[in-house]
């Protein structure tokens, strides 16, 4: 008799624990946004894009981080962390193969998405040849809709076979970068997805400088991108330092810039420019002065000014709001300048954009570019 009443009430109180855990995981964005405090706010968004994984998959994760970015600034300080955080958690989904749909969002917030999806798979084994199919996966998935997609996928590459390269190795640049460049050599196709993947590995150098677990030539931080012979490397090297010098400069783009115009060849000393003014315009996106961009643009030698104009509206658009992320950028392309740094501007605006966007999303962007200013549209 006993147990007849025991087992309902076992089975309401089970029901009832079930039901007060899924109502502690949160649904919607409301029940983060009442939180006070940013480390509040980061945990709930971390449930919260693993429950939207678990639930709807990468397209309905990608949505939360669109949403997330037009309501709450914290979130935008914090949204290529996030992006990670969804390749990471993808890559678990992918390897237990759950239900997998690649998402053309996965370009937001600085395609963070393929750091982390390309480490998790290099780290589950280390195989390249699984690591390039899934790069041409993503090329057959999203080609149209983003050109780049496969060359960020190379990038995650990089960055996955330099950060998961055995640490306790790390005692000099070149320990570092040779292993991982090695491999970029094997997987890589051709050139263009070479120089994607040696990005990704001289990113993970620069990250290593900013944490501290390789000691930094703060008198010559580019010291070691002088010393390479190849000019695939020695580019990339010099690109991916941007954030390095971000760092060593206090934010200062003209004190950053310095180190930049000491590189004699031309080639080299515009791309590191233009990537360093990327890093200040992403970090800039929320309340950049844009008049300011152009002044510091107009600090620097010269040769590097209209590389640094280039610079800051990619980086508008790399941190831009997602599927908006064109909006600022040609804000920025507005300001008072002068004609030749406005059509540097908007040639690089609408290039990105064509990169960016479907051809049928990048026509309505020239659109709203005056037509002399349409270089690069159709």
């Amino acid at each position: 008799m006993k147990n007849k009443f025991l087992k309902p009430i076992l089975i309401i109180l089970i029901l009832g624990a079930l039901i007060a855990l899924v109502i502690s995981f949160p649904k919607s964005i409301n029940g983060c946004q009442g939180l006070n405090s940013k480390s509040e706010k980061l945990i709930c968004w971390e449930k919260l894009f693993d429950s939207t994984l678990k639930s709807g998959g990468i397209d309905q994760a990608f949505e939360k981080v669109e949403e997330l970015y037009q309501s709450d600034p914290v979130f935008v300080g914090n949204c290529h962390d996030f992006v990670h955080l969804i390749g990471e958690k993808a890559y678990k989904l992918f390897s237990d193969k759950a239900q997998f749909n690649l998402s053309s969002k996965t370009s937001y917030c600085g395609y963070g998405f393929y750091h982390a999806f390309m480490e998790s798979l290099l780290n589950d084994g280390g195989d390249l040849v699984r690591a390039r199919q899934f790069c041409d996966f993503v090329e057959e998935k999203l080609s149209k809709q983003n050109a780049d997609a496969k060359g960020a996928c190379f990038h995650g590459i990089g960055h996955g076979v330099a950060d998961n390269h055995d640490q306790k190795f790390w005692d000099s640049e070149l320990a570092l970068v040779l292993e991982p460049l090695e491999l970029c050599e094997k997987v890589a196709p051709d050139e263009t997805l070479l120089n994607r993947c040696s990005s990704g590995v001289f990113n993970v150098l620069a990250i290593a400088y900013n944490g501290n677990k390789l000691k930094i030539n703060s008198q010559d931080p580019l010291w070691f991108c002088r010393t390479l012979t190849n000019k695939t490397y020695k580019k990339t090297c010099f690109e991916e330092m941007n954030t390095t010098l971000f760092i060593l400069s206090d934010k200062n783009f003209p004190v950053a810039a310095k180190f930049l115009e000491q590189v004699a060849e031309d080639e080299f000393a515009f791309s590191g420019v233009r990537s360093l003014a990327g890093v200040f315009g992403m970090s800039s996106v929320q309340n950049g002065n844009f008049e300011k961009f152009v002044e510091d643009c107009r600090k620097i030698q010269p040769r590097l000014r209209l590389a640094c104009i280039r610079g800051f509206a990619s980086g508008l658009i790399e941190g831009g709001s997602p599927n908006l992320e064109y909006e600022k950028a040609l804000k920025f392309c507005e300001v008072n300048m002068e004609l030749e740094e406005r059509q540097a501007c908007f040639d690089e605006v609408l290039r990105l954009s064509s990169v960016y966007y479907t051809s049928e999303k990048h026509k309505k962007v020239c659109n709203l570019v005056l037509e002399k200013f349409r270089k690069y549209c159709p």
